[in-house]
Formats: C-alpha cells, structure tokens, sequence
C-alpha cells in the first residue's frame, strides 16, 4: 500500500514539473519576443508579426499599413535627465501607443527611440489619421521625470503602405526610415518643390559612398574591468556628408539601393586602416554584415589585412540582429575567417532561440550583449535575470570574451561585475575617441 502511495506522489510530482516546464517555456518564448522596458514586441517579435500578417494580407488581397515612430527628444532627455528617466519617458509613450492602436495591431520597440506598428486591414488613410491621433494622445500632457522637469513627447512618424513587395519587416523598416528622412528634408526645406532636390541628393550620397568618399572611423575603448585596462578598440564608421554622418543614416538608403555589401566593405577598408597604428598587443574589432561576408570574395576580406603584426589582432564582429533566419548559411566563410586567424564576434546578442542557435553553431570567440538587455538591468530584476543566465551560457559554451556593450550607469556597471562580466564598454568609459570630427 506505501508503494503504491509512493508511486502516485511521484506522478503527480511529474506532473506538476511537467505543467512548470511549460510555464516556463511560454516565458522564454515571450521574453524573446518583447521588449523588457515596456512590455511591447521587440524587434524579433515584429519580424515574426510581420511574417504571419502579410501573408494573410497577400492571400486575402487585404489593405496593411504601418506606421514608423520616432521619440524625437527621448536622448535628451536621457542626456539631461539621465537613463532612469528616460526609462519613464518612454514607457509613457508606450502606454499611449497601446490605448492609442487596437487591440489587432502590432504595436513594437525595434531600437531605443524608435517604434513600429504594423496595422492589418488598414487604408494608407486611416494610418495616418491613426499617427496623428498618436500624436496628440502623447503630446497632450507633460510628464515629470525624476528631477522635476516636465517634458513632452515629441514623435516624428512616416506611415507606409504595406505592399506585396516588401519581403520582410527590416525591408519595411529601411522603407520607413527613408519615407521619414526625405518627410523631414521637405520640411526643413519650405518648399512642396524640392523632393526633386532631395532625390538627387539622396543619389549625391550613394554615389560618394559607393566610391568610400567621406569615410572616418572612430575607436571606442574595451576595458578588462578586473585589472582597469583597455583590451582592445572597436572601430566605428562615420561620414562628413551632413545628415548621414551615423552607420544607421546612410546604411539605410544603402540597403535601398542595394549598395548595403559595397560601401560596408569601404568602411571595412577605413577601419582596417585606422587600426594600423594601435598599439600591435590591442585587438582591434571591425564590424562587417553578413550580406558583406558572403558577396564580397573572402580573399579580397583577408587580404586588407596589414601583414605588420598577427591576423589574431582581429575580430570581426557580425550583428545577431542582422543574421536572417537559421545561420548554417554564415558557417563556411566564418570557419575561412577562423583558419586565417581572424578572432569571430557575435554582436547584439540578446536571449532568443535565434541567439542560442547562433551561438552553437559559429562558435564565436567573443559574444557582445546587447546594449537594450545592459541598460537598466541595475533596475530591473527581470532583465539582470536574463542577462545573468546569458553569462552563464556563454560560459558554458566556451565563450572567451564576453562584453557588456553600452554600459553608462555605474549601478549597472557593479553589477555586471559581480556577474562575472569581465569586459565592458560604453560611455561609462569614455566616447568614442574622434566622434567629433
């Protein structure tokens, strides 16, 4: 009779670990797709959104529009208020945003001042009406942040139609993006005349990108924060053409006019050469997409590397976010890169499936975390759960170099530390050397 008292304790102790098991699953799940500061989906979340929405549009013939928002004044406010505030700030838009759309829309946080909504069985209309009623819902009050100043959202916002050719939510992004950017170059211009003015300038930019014109680089310092020392530069792009001087400016319209591979392979030869002169024990770290990785000839990658010191000073950082879909595709060139000696980075890592397959399967040296998991974690016990399970697998999969990218808060740099996160940068430390040039 005990045994059998025992035997139905023990399944029902099953049982219970089995419904916990799926509790937890559905929480990883949703804590891969949405975005831990304000509850809305993050950019992996819209991709799939997007994924499953547009194709219904396509089979049913259907209208989608979406509509690309832009917190204006939010760094600002993290410049003048600090993080914690900006924090609020932003989830107060984010709240307007969910009383704002239905319940049927998508609404996401893709990068820290950016949003988008995805609205399906929409006329291009009715989502601009929808952007404007946003923008009165979030600029008719002020909000108090942590020091007593009152500051009101200011939102820019380009609303576009979904057609049948956007192949994916990024392409709807970039699309987006330049909608808003040529939106603002007519403003600031004041004249209904001038887009043709705007597109030929557009086109000016292309053509000095595609020939390298403009390029700079700039260093940002990575600390081994154990002994206080820098490790390594990682070595940033920037141009001189006003209005595009950030990578995310002109690697937009890159990306729209197909160029993306050819000018990143540019800013790849700028940094490459601005890296000649570090001191030879320092790793230098260049960024490179994958599109670039697999269309220009890995031979022509090898070979601007300078013969003065080791390839083994190198690292090739590829972003996460930017790999499409299952990495087997990268595992080829990434293994050539390792035979030369070349270290291999994944950058923008965040805690998804996507990311742990990744991981596996390119075996990468160092592993960057993404700064929207860094921020806040000090405040956030949910996040700094995450990012402390992140160390622990990177550790477990052999990672040799694990960075904290992003880090500007002391309290959340002490707690890193005590992660075990031994290597950081960030504005803590220092802007990037040469940004204001």
């Amino acid at each position: 009779m005990q045994e059998v008292d025992n035997t139905d304790a023990l399944k029902a102790r099953i049982k219970e670990l089995e419904e916990r098991l799926v509790q937890n699953n559905k929480i990883l799940e949703n804590l891969a797709i949405v975005d831990a500061d304000t509850d809305l989906l993050n950019l992996r979340g819209f991709n799939r959104a997007f994924a499953h929405e547009s194709d219904i549009s396509r089979r049913t013939n259907s209208n989608a529009t979406a509509i690309f928002v832009h917190l204006v004044n939010l760094k600002n406010v993290i410049d003048t208020s600090g993080i914690q505030s900006g924090n609020m700030f932003t989830k107060y838009v984010a709240e307007k945003m969910k009383t704002t759309f239905r319940s049927s829309d998508y609404t996401a946080r893709i990068s820290q001042d950016e949003f988008m909504v995805f609205l399906p069985n929409t006329r291009h209309a009715e989502g601009i009406k929808a952007a404007d009623k946003l923008k009165q819902a979030a600029g008719s009050d002020s909000i108090t942040l942590l020091r007593g100043k009152h500051v009101k959202p200011l939102i820019d916002s380009a609303v576009i139609k979904v057609s049948a050719d956007i192949a994916s939510a990024d392409e709807l992004i970039v699309r987006a993006r330049l909608i808003l950017s040529k939106s603002r170059k007519l403003s600031s211009s004041g004249s209904d005349s001038s887009s043709i003015v705007s597109s030929e300038k557009i086109s000016e930019v292309i053509q000095q990108l595609i020939l390298g014109e403009s390029l700079y680089s700039v260093l940002q310092p990575i600390f081994d924060i154990t002994n206080k020392t820098k490790v390594g530069y990682e070595l940033l792009t920037r141009t001189k053409i006003k209005g595009f001087e950030l990578p995310e400016e002109f690697f937009t319209i890159c990306f729209q006019s197909n160029t993306l591979a050819l000018v990143d392979f540019h800013c790849f030869k700028t940094c490459i050469f601005k890296s000649i002169p570090i001191f030879p024990s320092l790793l230098r770290h260049v960024n490179l997409f994958p599109v670039t990785l697999m269309e220009i000839p890995l031979k022509k990658i090898v070979s601007e590397f300078p013969g003065s010191f080791p390839k083994q000073n190198y690292c090739i950082e590829i972003s996460e976010q930017h790999i499409v879909g299952d990495p087997t595709y990268l595992l080829r060139n990434v293994m050539a890169l390792k035979k030369e000696g070349v270290k291999f980075a994944l950058d923008n890592v965040g805690f998804g499936s996507s990311s742990l397959e990744s991981l596996l399967l390119l075996e990468p040296e160092v592993v960057k975390i993404d700064r929207n998991y860094v921020q806040g974690i000090s405040r956030d016990k949910y996040k700094a759960k995450s990012v402390f399970k992140l160390v622990r697998v990177a550790n477990a999969v052999g990672v040799k170099y694990l960075i904290a990218t992003g880090v500007e808060d002391q309290h959340d740099f002490e707690l890193l530390k005590n992660f075990g996160v031994k290597y950081m940068q960030g504005y803590l430390f220092g802007k990037p050397a040469g940004e204001t040039q």
